[in-house]
């Protein structure tokens, strides 16, 4: 297991299967006023100043295409999706992200997301 700079191996790690079991666990540890980080794909784990954490939501099981209507060009999908698996989804309709995000073949849409790590290639579109 790696620490994180202000993460003792006491930390609880948690990585709920489905959505709501992921809401049950922000609930309870509201409840606790336990602090909470969202982690997926890891890969800005060095940005900013990390406080000290009671709980480490693991988000790599809430990954996946949930729905795909090329006709319509949208798509749904969980949190923990990794890029690269929803750019070669994508690809495959003739599809495609118009996002060029660092460390793509590791990062997660929701880290994407939360973090607004875009890339240069949208401003392409």
């Amino acid at each position: 297991m790696s620490l994180d700079r202000n993460e003792t191996a006491t930390v609880e790690r948690l990585r709920p299967a489905d959505a709501r079991t992921c809401a049950d666990i922000l609930r309870r540890a509201g409840e606790a006023r336990q602090t909470v980080r969202v982690r997926g794909g890891g890969t800005k784990e060095y940005l900013g100043d990390p406080r000290p954490t009671d709980l480490v939501l693991e988000t790599t099981s809430l990954g996946g295409i949930v729905e795909h209507v090329p006709a319509d060009l949208t798509v749904t999908v969980g949190a923990g999706t990794r890029f690269r698996e929803l750019e070669d989804a994508l690809a495959r309709a003739g599809q495609m992200l118009a996002l060029d995000p660092p460390h793509a073949d590791a990062a997660t849409i929701g880290g994407i997301v939360a973090a607004n790590s875009s890339g240069f290639r949208r401003a392409r579109y």
